[in-house]
């Protein structure tokens, strides 16, 4: 093949890795968000469960009488403020 024809074809497509990578950011950010937010949805789903483990601890050590108060308590205890629903 002729050394010239090689040189055109590479100075014709120069540029196409920009072009590509332009074409396809909207893609990779878009799985990096989706990827973010199921880390935050297994997150979520970790603090529920601690609280909940918590909660029925607490609530089969409990006395009969003080059982609904201690399942509060002790699921409330270790949430931040944004997840107990009380204002900052």
């Amino acid at each position: 093949m002729d050394v010239r024809a090689t040189v055109r074809e590479r100075e014709r497509d120069r540029g196409q890795t920009s072009i590509e990578f332009l074409g396809m950011a909207p893609l990779i950010i878009l799985t990096l968000v989706l990827m973010w937010q199921f880390v935050l949805v297994g997150y979520t789903f970790t603090l529920a469960g601690n609280a909940a483990d918590e909660a029925v601890r607490a609530g089969t050590a409990a006395t009969r009488g003080d059982r609904d108060a201690a399942c509060e308590q002790a699921g409330l205890d270790k949430l931040s403020d944004a997840w107990k629903g009380t204002p900052r």
